[in-house]
């Protein structure tokens, strides 16, 4: 099993080569509105792949469990 600090680089590193093509292919003084099409092009073409690889990597990790109430602004229901 992969510890949950695996799974955030695992994940991020797979984000990043994921979106590289299309970063890659942008033209040095692109216009924003011109490549918005082609953004949700790659996008929809790149996400099942990484929903599927992402969901692989959560099966495959074991998540630290916290039985500690936790008090803040990072408390869930917040």
């Amino acid at each position: 099993m992969n510890s949950s600090s695996h799974f955030e680089q695992e994940l991020l590193s797979r984000l990043l080569e994921s979106w590289k093509p299309f970063v890659n292919e942008l033209p040095v003084h692109f216009e924003a509105a011109n490549a918005i099409p082609t953004l949700e092009e790659f996008g929809l073409s790149k996400f099942n792949d990484f929903k599927s690889f992402g969901e692989k990597l959560v099966i495959a990790t074991e998540f630290r469990r916290s039985s500690d109430f936790e008090e803040g602004m990072n408390s869930p229901g917040i």
